[in-house]
C-alpha cells in the first residue's frame, strides 16, 4: 500500500484484468486526522465476449466427438480461466443415457484429485440442461451455465433452473454452430 498526497492531486490509474474473478480495492484514510476510515470495493470481473465464444467453440469441439447426440460441455474455473473438465455423449466412455455431455463433465471432476471450488466455475453446453443435469449443476452448487440451444428449438419441453444460478443463452457467432450441430436453421 502506498501513501498518495491525494488533497494535492487525482489519484488516478487503471486496472487490465486478464481473467475474470474478484478484485479488492482499498481506499484508506487512516491517516487523517479527523475522520480516518478505511473504505473497501469489491468488484467482480467477467470475461470478455471472444473468450466467452471460445469457451463456447470448446463445447462445440466436444459436441463433434459425439456420435449420437451433439452435446458437449466445458467447465471453466472461472479465476485461472482455464477450463478443468469437458464431456460429450460418449457411449464409449458411460454407458446408459443419463450420461449426456454435463453428467460426463461433473464425473470427470469427480475423478480430479484436487476437486474444484464449483461456486468459482462456469459450465458452457451446446443445449439446454435437462432435468436431471439442472439437478447434478445444483448439488455442485455451479453459479453460472451458459448454453447454446434451447429447449423449445429442440422440441423438448422446458425444465426449472434451480435457484441461485444464473442462465445466460449465449447468442453470438457460437450459437449459430449449435443450431447447426442440431440441424435447426
Amino acid at each position: 500500500m502506498h501513501r498518495h498526497e491525494s488533497q494535492l492531486k487525482e489519484v488516478s490509474g487503471e486496472i487490465v484484468s486478464q481473467q475474470a474473478g474478484h478484485l479488492v480495492l482499498i481506499w484508506d484514510n487512516s491517516f487523517s486526522w479527523v475522520n480516518g476510515k478505511s473504505l473497501h470495493l469489491y468488484v467482480t470481473t467477467s470475461m470478455s465476449d471472444e473468450f466467452e465464444a471460445s469457451c463456447m467453440m470448446q463445447a462445440v469441439a466436444e459436441a463433434k466427438k459425439s456420435a449420437a447426440d451433439p452435446l458437449g460441455c466445458v467447465i471453466l474455473q472461472r479465476s485461472s480461466g482455464k477450463p478443468i473438465s469437458t464431456g460429450s455423449f460418449n457411449e464409449e466412455l458411460f454407458l446408459g443415457p443419463m450420461w449426456n455431455d454435463v453428467m460426463v463433465a461433473l464425473e470427470k471432476c469427480n475423478r480430479l484429485q484436487t476437486k474444484p471450488d464449483f461456486s468459482d466455475t462456469v459450465l458452457y453446453t451446446t443445449a439446454e440442461p435437462d432435468m436431471m443435469s439442472w439437478g447434478a449443476i445444483g448439488l455442485y452448487g455451479i453459479k453460472i451455465v451458459v448454453y447454446g440451444v434451447s429447449h423449445a428449438e429442440r422440441g423438448n419441453t422446458a425444465t426449472d433452473v434451480p435457484d441461485g444460478i444464473e442462465v445466460r443463452r449465449f447468442s453470438k457467432q457460437p450459437m449459430e454452430l449449435c443450431r447447426d450441430l442440431f440441424r435447426l436453421n
